[in-house]
């Protein structure tokens, strides 16, 4: 596996993890959908994690992918609906998550939301 990817997945999983599982013991999961990326966002709603935008060697990304610990299974979300960017800020209230911030070279200060149930965003 990507030694990027390596480590943007390793938050995600800290946050998937089963309280059922052995602790102090690392289990391998379904490798991420996409293209391995530094600067990425993520999140989690209800028992799913989601996590997407960041920067790979061909540029800034807006895709944004869904993980199922049930299944162990990754699936393509709705695109971000800003801008691609990476080094935003990701994080989730009720059933909504949030993403906003980041860029390079340009600065963004908007903010999206993602509502899981119509796989839509808003700007917020």
């Amino acid at each position: 596996m990507n030694t990027r990817l390596q480590k943007c997945l390793t938050i995600i999983f800290l946050f998937l993890l089963h309280a059922g599982q052995a602790q102090n013991t690392w289990t391998q999961k379904a490798n991420f959908g996409g293209l391995a990326r530094n600067g990425a966002v993520g999140f989690s709603i209800g028992t799913k994690g989601y996590f997407g935008t960041g920067l790979d060697n061909g540029g800034q990304k807006n895709d944004f992918w869904q993980y199922d610990p049930a299944n162990n299974s990754w699936t393509q979300k709705a695109n971000f609906g800003g801008a691609a960017r990476y080094a935003a800020v990701g994080f989730s209230i009720g059933q909504k998550g949030y993403i906003g911030t980041g860029g390079y070279p340009i600065n963004y200060n908007d903010f999206w939301e993602y509502d899981p149930l119509t796989n839509t965003w808003t700007q917020k």
